[in-house]
């Protein structure tokens, strides 16, 4: 439990360092560091796995399998993240929204993947 809540902590210290730090946030900053999220949700993801094959050496053929196909699919969700931060700046709202929740989607879906391994 310690270490999941350790997690939440690290991507929202991440998320309000990117926030903050050398700027004054307004609205779009927060909505990029928002569209931004995903791909921190992917490699704190992309750790849980490496914990996995870490944990039981037994585990790293699948951890392996897993670790690659995450990570492929974490170029998938740099990818949209960067698609939804284009559609932002040119004003194409429901494009951004869409790709954002997709986004959204995928990344949690793959962290919920990656904490079950651990458990």
């Amino acid at each position: 439990m310690t270490g999941y809540l350790l997690s939440i902590i690290l991507v929202v210290l991440s998320f309000l360092l990117k926030l903050f730090i050398d700027q004054r946030p307004n609205i779009p900053i927060f909505i990029k560091a928002l569209l931004e999220l995903p791909v921190d949700l992917n490699f704190l993801g992309l750790s849980f796995i490496i914990a996995f094959i870490i944990k039981d050496t037994k585990n790293s053929t699948d951890g392996l399998m897993y670790f690659v196909c995450y990570l492929l699919i974490s170029i998938l969700t740099v990818f949209i993240w960067k698609r939804s931060t284009d559609c932002f700046v040119q004003i194409k709202i429901s494009y951004t929204i869409f790709l954002g929740i997709l986004n959204f989607l995928v990344s949690v879906s793959l962290m919920l993947i990656s904490l079950n391994l651990l458990n």
